[in-house]
């Protein structure tokens, strides 16, 4: 694929961290890249424009397939050249494939073989995929919101853990740990409050050692699959997001390695994935897939292999995707929004904040080839964080004194 051949590519994302990432890997190999910014808010997209990689922003506020679908039908060409539709959250990812039927005349986009990345998306079917892949899956249980009365189902092992069941449709904020009937009941409730049309996912309960997230390009059954990243900090805020990281060689967790390629190459999907893997006292376990870019896959790119430039090329030729790689391993990373969400929320002191970010190798935001966006977010949202720090202390602070007054009153 010579210069003039690679195609416009447009990132889709609602927050300026993730799609940066893209957009700076494929500016980086002469992309022309444009974001469409999925926002209730504008002040944040100032991050992204600040980038030297990107051409072009269009905003479009809330998640209404209508309103996207609208503004990318809007930026396709009048010449008949396909740009290239690249997703970043699991919005855009389902909005894309809901709507596929009316965009592929005009974009090229990540898809599957059979069925549709939007029936791979749902944890349970992940879940059978992955067990049949050879993978240890935790028992799990759907349960629907639907119902004036949530039904919990009878045999639920406590403590159990409670997620979406597809992640576009509930944040990382409703993941918890439930230690008791009474706790997944009233935690169930408030799901329903927030979200009444969906069913979620009730988890036997891991106790997890390490938690490992890995990135590559799939293409059918070519699977491209670099490096994993070893989680050494993991944000509270954000629950589950990577805040800090490794990245490690693949034989870390070699034993798991033939059953993650087989479920891998059951999906048969051509895309950039996201995987997690939970390593317990019981062995090693399917977490999930995201068939997008993920949060820390920046990291990939810093450490030598330019993921987003591997899928538009598996996306848009007929070759075969390389395995050879100059990976540099041992290299550590911050997450620089998500640590400084965790300050912001008092789950990191200022303290353990400047620590991780002096013994870090890279931040996600850092970039010596273009340091505009680092330089506008420590302008723009670390004073935001420094203020919502105090206030966050100040507030958990009176919560202690008012569960010291109330104990004592209890005596």
């Amino acid at each position: 694929m010579t210069l003039m051949e690679k195609p416009d590519v447009i990132v889709l994302g609602r927050n300026y961290s993730t799609p940066l990432g893209i957009i700076r890997s494929l500016g980086k190999e002469g992309y022309h890249v444009d974001m469409l910014y999925i926002t209730a808010g504008k002040d944040a997209v100032k991050i992204v424009e600040a980038s030297k990689y990107i051409r072009k922003t269009v905003i479009v506020s809330g998640r209404e397939d209508e309103k996207v679908i609208k503004a990318l039908l809007e930026q396709k060409k009048d010449n008949g050249e396909k740009c290239v539709l690249f997703p970043s959250d699991d919005f855009s990812c389902l909005c894309i494939d809901r709507n596929r039927g009316i965009l592929k005349e005009h974009f090229i986009l990540p898809y599957t073989a059979e069925n549709s990345i939007s029936f791979y998306m749902d944890k349970t079917e992940q879940s059978r995929l992955a067990a049949e892949a050879g993978l240890k899956t935790a028992e799990e249980w759907v349960i629907s919101l639907r119902e004036d009365i949530v039904s919990i189902p009878e045999g639920i092992k406590y403590p159990c853990f409670v997620k979406p069941l597809v992640s576009a449709k509930g944040g990382k904020s409703e993941l918890r740990k439930c230690g008791s009937r009474k706790e997944l009941v009233d935690r169930l409730n408030k799901m329903q409050e927030s979200s009444r049309d969906r069913s979620v996912l009730v988890q036997e309960y891991l106790n997890i050692i390490t938690e490992y997230t890995m990135d590559g390009v799939c293409k059918d059954q070519d699977i491209l699959l670099p490096g994993i990243i070893k989680k050494n900090v993991i944000a509270r805020h954000n629950r589950g997001v990577t805040l800090c990281g490794t990245m490690v060689k693949p034989d870390e967790i070699a034993d798991s390695l033939p059953a993650i390629f087989r479920f891998l190459k059951s999906v048969r999907f051509t895309g950039m994935f996201d995987m997690e893997m939970l390593l317990t006292d019981k062995g090693l376990y399917f977490g999930e897939l995201n068939m997008r870019f993920g949060g820390p896959s920046y990291a990939y790119t810093r450490c030598g292999v330019n993921l987003p430039t591997v899928t538009v090329r598996a996306l848009c030729s007929n070759d075969e995707l390389p395995q050879e790689n100059g990976m540099v391993f041992g290299r550590t990373f911050v997450n620089n929004k998500v640590a400084w969400e965790d300050y912001a929320d008092a789950f990191l002191t200022g303290k353990g904040l400047n620590k991780l970010l002096d013994s870090c190798d890279f931040t996600l935001l850092s970039d010596e080839e273009d340091p505009e966006p680092e330089k506008l977010f420590t302008e723009i949202q670390v004073p935001v964080y420094r203020k919502s720090e105090k206030r966050n202390i100040a507030k958990k602070h009176v919560k202690s004194l008012l569960s010291f007054v109330k104990a004592g009153k209890n005596e």
